[in-house]
């Protein structure tokens, strides 16, 4: 835990420790009923603040049993009548070892929330965020939104989106259904972009909703797919 003040005189206490700029701080457990204390003090004011470790609005899980596979799971919660959605980690007795949440309102839920180790032995995860969209096809379960590149502490460092192609000249937006980090800076989006097309078949044209996948190496564009240019799919 972190703090910055220019007031000398302002002292802060997190669980009744004074903190000092920075504070380490030990979570035991992520529960609603679970909270950081935290109390600012300046001469003879006091304000006492109360931290839950885990939001209200948190979806409960009902846990049955223990897994007998080692290892953490990964996933994520749609968005309900709160408009909060999560991404979480637990470990395989269903402990929760981490969760993000994200007040999207309207525009989608976060979601494949994944763990990614790379050639290096680095730890990386990455999660789907939703944005604004100007979709003129609703398709059920298509979003539209960028990839966000989290660092081994869960800090983000980067966010994905489509490069510039002949085949996608506006670039932009991936969808919310899988993405594959191959390596630090190798990875591969998918996207489900909105065409005007002349269908040869039907003699008109016709707007599609397309699938796309693109591959990108070291800040280029290796390789690209996408259905339209296949008609048999």
């Amino acid at each position: 835990m972190t703090y910055k003040t220019d007031d000398p005189e302002l002292q802060i206490y997190v669980n009744d420790q004074m903190s000092i700029g920075s504070t380490p701080l030990k979570i035991t457990k992520l529960d609603n009923n679970e909270y950081i204390n935290i109390k600012i003090k300046k001469q003879h004011a006091t304000r006492t603040y109360k931290l839950q470790t885990l939001p209200s609005s948190f979806p409960k899980i009902s846990l049955t049993g223990k897994s007998p596979y080692p290892g953490d799971y990964y996933s994520d919660s749609f968005k309900d009548t709160s408009n909060d959605s999560f991404i979480y980690k637990m470990n395989n007795s269903g402990q929760l070892l981490f969760y993000l949440k994200e007040t999207i309102n309207d525009l989608g839920s976060v979601a494949n929330f994944q763990k990614h180790k790379l050639s290096n032995g680095n730890i990386l995860y990455s999660y789907f965020k939703p944005t604004n969209s100007t979709d003129t096809i609703s398709v059920p379960g298509v979003t539209n939104g960028s990839i966000v590149i989290l660092n081994s502490q869960y800090q983000p460092i980067r966010e994905l989106q489509l490069k510039k192609t002949n085949l996608v000249p506006e670039g932009g937006a991936v969808e919310n259904h899988d993405f594959i980090l191959l390596d630090e800076n190798h990875y591969i989006l998918t996207a489900a972009p909105i065409r005007t097309r002349y269908i040869e078949s039907a003699k008109n044209y016709i707007t599609l909703r397309e699938n796309y996948i693109q591959e990108i190496k070291d800040g280029k564009v290796v390789f690209e797919w996408l259905s339209s240019n296949h008609p048999i799919f």
